[in-house]
């Protein structure tokens, strides 16, 4: 987390790793990750990236600070969320994904750690990120090339992507939802 310097509000800071910096496979699927996020930046349930840029030649982007993700959420939470907070629930992160398929964009690593959680109470609100798998699906090749390793998250990749990234395709997160 960080401070905005223009706004004073706090806020979330994904920058690409220093380790990565040099790598221009990491690079560029920082810089798509930030492409895809922005081009669904309308799209409810998905994150609104806030300002990007690069900062001492490493790309960043902000966001609303979440208070967790939604793994950590249920772990916390489980016994006391109901069947139509559940079915909510269930309903924004189907509804984001759905959305951004008709945008013609894939996801390629939905899990509970990439679903951003915010508020607290009824008013809990959910986010999709991570979009850093993510690709649309007129590329006929990914970004994320064999020198990056994952596939997304392994309890959830589909069978097809966990074989190869680029045989994804919207059935892929279909399968992870």
């Amino acid at each position: 987390e960080c401070v905005d310097v223009n706004t004073s509000e706090v806020v979330a800071l994904k920058r690409l790793r220093l380790m990565h910096a040099e790598d221009a496979a990491f690079a560029a699927r920082f810089d798509r990750e930030i492409e895809i996020t922005r081009a669904l930046g309308g799209v409810p349930g998905v994150v609104t990236i806030l300002t990007s840029g690069r900062h001492e030649g490493r790309a960043y982007y902000t966001m609303r600070l979440a208070s967790e993700d939604l793994h950590a959420y249920i772990r916390k939470k489980n016994t006391e969320l109901s069947p139509e907070t559940r079915a909510r629930f269930c309903e924004v992160v189907v509804v984001a994904v759905a959305e951004a398929h008709d945008l013609e964009m894939l996801h390629r690593d939905i899990s509970p750690h990439n679903v951003l959680v915010y508020g607290t109470g009824d008013g809990v609100d959910l986010r999709v990120s991570d979009f850093g798998l993510g690709k649309t699906l007129g590329e006929l090749q990914s970004l994320t090339g064999a020198s990056i390793a994952g596939y997304g998250s392994p309890l959830y990749v589909a069978p097809e992507q966990r074989s190869s990234l680029q045989d994804a395709s919207p059935k892929s997160d279909v399968f992870s939802l």
